[in-house]
């Protein structure tokens, strides 16, 4: 994101929290008439007056986040003055949570500004959160920073791997804005997400979680299309029992007489009146 808009998003978000803070201050008052409301603009932008610790947030130089090599550890965060700076492995949001007593112990890094970039730090991570107090938090891709009061000055990195008592664990901060020497998913469970807290996407005051984190964990989104319906298969028809096969043809009896048939169609006389007549002669 460039800085002019990373600017213009931290301004935006501490108007918000300021007119927010005002209004909860405030005298409840009679609301608004309806047609009042409705003849506002949907998109009419913030004022651009603001609060004065707003206008101060957008012109006041930040304070500066470097790299340098500290001791066994390598290149870590440091500040301008060359103190080692840490990520808190309990903090699972933007908005730090070491406050009150541990705050003792673990100072936040604030800043009057947007944080600078220096030597060795990408600008692109840094950003920066509203305190309950109303300063503002340095984030470092999207982890708050803090210092440890145990360091007595540049060079020093005791706080690293020290334990709040009340559960976390400290640790200095490489380029990348990930833990020296710890796997970032270790702090948060298996499902962190690549070690950014919730809502680090938004860089400035009074970021807050994206709303598509309350997910649930593990969802599986619907299938477009639904599963079509078994077709019922189709029953066999019963079988058809064969047509009974008909009688062999049976040979009437000769009705003539003439004798058996020898095959040949001609049938044997066997009469004594045959065709050949009386053996006697007839006398004239």
């Amino acid at each position: 994101m460039p800085r002019t808009c990373r600017v213009a998003a931290a301004v935006l978000s501490l108007a918000a929290l300021s007119a927010l803070s005002a209004a909860c201050g405030a005298d409840p008052g009679p609301s608004a008439p309806p047609a009042a409301e409705s003849a506002r603009p949907a998109s009419a932008p913030a004022s651009a007056s603001g609060s004065p610790g707003t206008n101060s947030f957008a012109t006041a130089v930040g304070t500066q986040v470097s790299l340098a090599s500290v001791g066994s550890l390598g290149p870590i965060l440091v500040d301008a003055q060359g103190r080692s700076l840490y990520l808190f492995g309990a903090d699972t949001s933007v908005h730090g949570s070491c406050l009150d007593e541990c705050a003792k112990t673990w100072p936040p890094v604030t800043t009057p500004g947007f944080p600078l970039a220096g030597p060795g730090v990408d600008d692109g991570l840094l950003g920066a959160a509203a305190l309950p107090d109303g300063t503002a938090q340095v984030l470092y891709k999207g982890h708050p920073l803090y210092r440890y009061a145990g360091d007595r000055g540049p060079g020093e990195a005791a706080g690293h791997t020290v334990a709040n008592p009340q559960g976390g664990t400290f640790y200095a901060v490489t380029s990348l804005g990930d833990p020296v020497g710890v796997d970032i998913s270790t702090l948060h469970g298996p499902g962190a997400a690549a070690g950014v807290p919730s809502g680090a996407a938004t860089a400035g005051p009074g970021a807050t979680a994206d709303p598509s984190a309350g997910a649930p964990a593990g969802g599986t989104a619907p299938s477009a299309a639904g599963t079509a319906p078994s077709v019922p298969s189709v029953p066999t028809p019963p079988s058809v029992p064969a047509a009974p096969s008909a009688p062999a043809a049976v040979q009437p009896p000769d009705a003539s007489g003439s004798g058996v048939d020898d095959g040949t169609g001609a049938g044997a006389d066997t009469g004594a009146g045959g065709a050949t007549g009386d053996d006697g002669t007839q006398d004239g």
